[in-house]
């Protein structure tokens, strides 16, 4: 039997929609905690401390192809990790600075182990 156009049972588009963004949010969790791992690794939250940094500057700073850092960067962006405060130049938010080193009440070393490889296999 249809109600509205759609069959008895059957959840509204828009419920269906948040379920689906519910899910995929969910799904995303290893990526993040990847990309959160990578950046940590390789001392982006700490380099980002003082001041916005050029995309070669960090580049320089972390031995890392320009092209496969502004990926990195572009994800952390999306994360509020990092903001891009010119055209290729970043700087650090509230959130990186949770993940500097030396920081209290960091989060390096859970970042540093939430990435790790052995977690990756099923």
């Amino acid at each position: 039997m249809r109600i509205n156009n759609q069959h008895a049972g059957e959840a509204a588009p828009q419920a269906r929609i948040s379920e689906n963004l519910a899910l995929l949010e969910k799904l995303q969790g290893l990526w993040m905690a990847r990309t959160v791992h990578v950046a940590v690794r390789l001392g982006l939250p700490d380099l980002l401390a003082d001041r916005a940094k050029s995309l070669s500057e960090l580049a320089l700073a972390t031995n890392c192809n320009e092209s496969t850092l502004r990926r990195l960067l572009r994800s952390l962006k999306h994360l509020g990790l990092i903001t891009e405060t010119s055209p290729s130049f970043y700087s650090g938010t509230s959130l990186s600075e949770r993940l500097q080193r030396d920081q209290s009440h960091s989060l390096y070393w859970l970042s540093m182990l939430y990435g790790e490889e052995w977690q990756l296999p099923v």
